[in-house]
């Protein structure tokens, strides 16, 4: 997982305790089976939770601390969804744009860009694209940071002169969808 997915997560989330590794023994007091040790007390119940299957031997009271290995891979596998979603979106907004389809286009906008440009102005801007370039793609993707609702991507589309401003360009969910923000 990338660092820019795990923003906005909780660190047992990502995978680990911050300190780079993901179990570790209290200064030898004990050893535990189990990837949550350092997350023991996460219930706010004042316990110290020690005595919660650190033997590894099943227990029921286990899955409910917060910081078990499956809540790591849960918030992962959001993450990657979340992030996937974002590409996907990048793709089809590059896609429709240089297609000449500015129906579709102008509904990948984010409300803010859509108050700013209107959809004569963008449609007249998806046409000239569409026309000088033709149909162009998403040739090179990268997420550099993404948030609970915003995210900055780069990407290439194989024109030199247009993939430049396409570097550390804005994105935002809005309504769990991702539009383009760079207005």
């Amino acid at each position: 997982m990338t660092v820019a997915a795990c923003l906005g997560l909780t660190v047992a989330a990502c995978g680990g305790d911050g300190s780079g590794s993901k179990s570790s023994a209290r200064d030898g007091d004990r050893q535990s089976d189990h990837d949550d040790d350092d997350d023991d007390d996460d219930d706010d119940d004042d316990d110290d939770d020690d005595d919660v299957d650190v033997d590894g031997g099943g227990g029921g009271e286990e899955a409910g601390s917060g910081g078990s290995s499956g809540d790591a891979q849960a918030g992962g596998d959001a993450a990657a969804e979340q992030e996937a979603a974002l590409e996907n979106a990048v793709r089809a907004y590059t896609r429709a744009y240089f297609a000449g389809e500015a129906v579709t286009a102008y509904a990948m906008l984010s409300e803010r860009c859509r108050d700013l440009v209107g959809s004569a102005a963008h449609g007249d801007e998806v046409a000239g694209a569409a026309a000088e370039h033709g149909e162009l793609t998403v040739q090179t993707y990268t997420t550099n940071l993404i948030e609970a609702d915003s995210a900055v991507v780069t990407y290439t589309v194989g024109v030199p002169e247009l993939d430049e401003p396409r570097r550390a360009e804005s994105w935002v969910s809005e309504n769990r969808s991702w539009k383009w923000d760079a207005c």
